[in-house]
C-alpha cells in the first residue's frame, strides 16, 4: 500500500541495475501513535530527482512524512508508529517500478500496564483486617495498550516495599493471555511494618513486543494476630528437686513469623520471682524452673507478653502438687576403739542405702584428716534390665575406709548424712569421748535442705 508519500520532480530515465536500500533510525519505536523513526533509502547508482515513495504494506496506520532528496543519491522520510505492537517491513519504490528493493524491518513496542491488588480467604475490611501470618492471594494483571492486544509474555514479580517478596518472584505469565494476562501467588505478612505496600513488575520476555511496567504501590494493612499460650510440667514436682515448667505460645496462623517477647509465671496469682521475664526462644516456648522445700500444692499460670505481630495471651491454670517421695531407712554398724587420748574408727557399715543417694561425711574438730567426703551410692552390674527388683531397695555401703586412718580426739563430731532428692533423709551424728565409746544421735533430712533435725 502506497503512502501517498511521493517526491515529485523530473529527471532521466533510470538505468539498469538501480537498487533502493531502506534503512531506519532507530529501528524500534512504542506502539503509541506519536514515536518516530527516521527512514534513509539509499540509492545505487545515486540518482538526482528521482520521484520515490516510501510505505508500509502490513500497516496502513504508519504515517510516512515527505520524502527529501539529500542531493547525495539518499532520501529521508519520518515514519510515525501506529498503535500496533509488531514487526513490520518498510518498502520503498519510485516511478519506474524498481525491482532490486531492499526493505526495513521496523519494531513496535507496545505498551503495558500492570496492576496489583490482595485478597484473603475471608472477607476482610479496615476494621477487620487480614493478620500476621494469614493467607493472602497476590492478584496482578498486566494488560496490553497495543490496538491489536498483544499477548503479555514474561515474567510478574510482586515485591513489599521495593523488596522482593520471597516465592512470588519471576512468574511467569499465561501463554495463552491475549492483550490481558493474570499472575497470582500466596503468601503472607507481618504486622510490623503495616501497611505492606505491595507493587507488581511485568517484564517482558526476550523478543516480546510489549515493554514492561510496574504497578502503582497498593497499601495493604496488617494486624497483630491472637495467640494462645499453654503451660506443662516436665515431671511430677518432688521436694527438694528442680522442677521445670514450660509455656508454649502458639499463633493463630501458624508462618514465617513467629512470637518474640517475654513470658513471665505465676504460681497461685503471684509472681515467680525467679520467671518474672523468661524469653521465648525459636520454638515460641519459655521455661521456669523452682524448686520447692516443702509439701503443697501450686497453681501455675503463664502470661505472654505479646510483641508487634502477636497478641498477648493467658494460660489456664496447672495445679501442681509437691510431694516427698519416701523416708531413707538406711541403718548404720559401728565399732570404735577408744582411749583416754583418741578414738579410732573400727567398723562403719551403712545398710539399706537407696541407689542414687549421696552419703556425705563430715568430721569436725581433733584429729579430723579429712573434713568432708561424699560417696554416691550407685547400682551394682547386676542392676541391670535382668537384675534382681530387691536392686532398687538400697545396698551396703562400706565407710570405713574413709574414716579409719584419724585418731579422733574428745569432742570431735563425726556425722553420717545420707540424702536423695525428694526424699526425707537421715543422719548419725557422732559425739567422741575420752575413754567412752562416742554418743549416737540419730536425726533426719528434709528434703531440699542440710539441715539435721530430731524429726521431719
Amino acid at each position: 500500500m502506497t503512502l501517498a508519500l511521493i517526491l515529485v520532480g523530473g529527471g532521466p530515465a533510470r538505468a539498469a541495475g538501480v537498487t533502493l536500500t531502506v534503512s531506519l533510525s532507530p529501528a524500534s519505536i512504542a506502539a503509541d501513535g506519536a514515536s518516530q523513526s527516521t527512514a534513509t533509502v539509499s540509492v545505487l547508482p545515486p540518482l538526482r530527482a528521482q520521484p520515490l515513495a516510501l510505505y508500509a504494506p502490513f500497516d496502513s496506520h504508519i504515517s510516512v512524512g515527505p520524502v527529501h532528496d539529500n542531493g547525495d543519491g539518499t532520501y529521508t522520510a519520518t515514519l510515525t508508529s501506529s498503535r500496533s505492537a509488531e514487526v513490520t517491513r518498510i518498502f520503498a519504490t519510485d516511478a519506474l517500478g524498481t525491482d532490486q528493493v531492499f526493505p526495513a524491518t521496523l519494531t513496535q513496542v507496545g505498551a503495558s500496564v500492570t496492576s496489583v491488588v490482595a485478597v484473603t480467604n475471608r472477607p476482610a475490611s479496615p476494621s477487620n483486617p487480614p493478620v500476621t501470618n494469614e493467607g493472602v492471594v497476590l492478584l496482578a494483571t498486566v494488560t496490553s495498550l497495543a490496538d491489536n492486544l498483544a499477548a503479555p509474555t514474561g515474567t510478574i514479580s510482586f515485591n513489599n516495599r521495593g523488596s522482593p517478596i520471597a516465592g512470588c518472584q519471576a512468574l511467569p505469565t499465561s501463554a495463552q493471555g491475549i492483550g490481558s494476562v493474570n499472575v497470582t501467588c500466596v503468601t503472607s505478612f507481618a504486622a510490623t511494618p503495616s501497611p505492606a505496600e505491595l507493587t507488581a513488575v511485568f517484564t517482558p520476555a526476550a523478543g516480546s513486543l510489549l515493554s514492561g511496567s510496574e504497578s502503582p504501590a497498593d497499601d495493604f494493612p496488617v494486624a497483630s494476630d491472637l495467640t494462645s499460650t499453654s503451660v506443662t510440667s516436665t515431671s511430677t514436682p518432688v521436694i527438694g528437686a528442680p522442677e521445670t515448667y514450660v509455656a508454649t505460645v502458639t499463633p493463630g496462623h501458624a508462618g514465617a513469623v513467629a512470637p518474640t517477647g517475654f513470658v513471665r509465671f505465676f504460681d497461685h496469682g503471684a509472681t515467680i520471682a525467679s520467671c518474672r521475664q523468661q524469653p521465648l526462644d525459636g520454638s515460641s516456648t519459655a521455661t521456669c524452673t523452682v524448686t520447692y522445700p516443702a509439701p503443697g500444692t501450686h497453681a501455675i499460670r503463664a502470661s505472654y507478653s505479646g510483641d508487634a505481630n502477636f497478641q498477648s495471651s493467658d494460660s489456664i491454670v496447672l495445679r501442681d502438687s509437691a510431694q516427698i517421695l519416701g523416708t531413707i531407712d538406711a541403718s548404720m554398724q559401728w565399732r570404735f576403739r577408744y582411749t583416754s587420748r583418741d578414738t579410732r574408727v573400727l567398723e562403719l557399715i551403712l545398710s539399706r542405702a537407696p541407689v542414687g543417694s549421696r552419703v556425705s561425711i563430715t568430721c569436725s574438730g581433733g584429729g579430723c584428716q579429712v573434713k568432708r567426703s561424699t560417696v554416691v551410692v550407685r547400682a551394682p552390674w547386676q542392676c541391670g534390665p535382668a537384675g534382681s527388683s530387691s536392686c532398687a531397695s538400697g545396698r551396703t555401703v562400706n565407710l570405713t575406709p574413709q574414716i579409719s586412718q584419724p585418731r579422733l580426739r574428745a569432742h570431735t563430731r563425726l556425722t553420717v548424712a545420707i540424702t536423695k532428692p525428694g526424699w526425707t533423709g537421715k543422719a548419725y551424728v557422732f559425739a567422741v569421748r575420752a575413754s567412752l565409746p562416742p554418743t549416737v544421735q540419730i536425726g533426719c533430712i528434709a528434703p531440699g535442705s542440710n539441715r539435721i533435725a530430731a524429726s521431719c
